[in-house]
């Protein structure tokens, strides 16, 4: 499996996998979060976190803390490809930050957005909440090495680079 970022906590190394659609073959590879003893590499578990309906989901931020598992990331839509409508709900929680307000940008994606979503720690399973993190716009997927989470003092600080945002949450 290809991990594409990973972090460090508590003897753990957690790590995201993107969710890439291949229109080639009509296959998906679903976006994991993969969690890995520090000590002897050995995964500990791997588990789907991205929306089955999505066309490519990309993870650009991983944070870990004592509370949970924050993942920052992309999430475009295709119907065109996937002949799934765009999912307005999978990465938003009732009365979470910033509700889904994208407009369709072009003919090949039909909607395209950031989001920022915690996972229990102790059951990644369980999704804590997740928000979108603008109105109308997408996360710059080509400039991911500035994309991060980071805690600071027990804060969880975002950056991110974002193309066309309007509404923009703040946590």
């Amino acid at each position: 499996f290809e991990i594409d970022l990973l972090t460090y906590y508590n003897g753990k190394l957690y790590g995201v996998q993107h969710h890439f659609y291949n229109v080639t073959t009509n296959t998906v590879t679903p976006g994991k979060l993969f969690i890995i003893n520090a000590d002897n590499g050995v995964p500990v578990n791997s588990i789907n976190i991205s929306d089955p309906t999505a066309f490519t989901v990309g993870y650009f931020g991983l944070a870990v803390d004592a509370t949970g598992i924050y993942v920052m990331g992309g999430v475009a839509y295709s119907q065109l490809f996937t002949n799934y409508p765009v999912n307005q709900t999978f990465y938003y929680t009732e009365n979470a930050f910033q509700n889904f307000q994208q407009l369709n940008i072009n003919s090949i994606v039909s909607a395209e957005i950031g989001f920022l979503t915690k996972y229990e720690l102790s059951n990644p399973l369980n999704m804590v909440w997740s928000t979108y993190l603008y109105g109308q716009g997408h996360l710059n997927q080509n400039t991911d090495k500035i994309n991060k989470l980071k805690f600071i003092n027990n804060d969880l600080y975002l950056v991110a680079s974002v193309v066309n945002a309007t509404n923009v949450s703040t946590l």
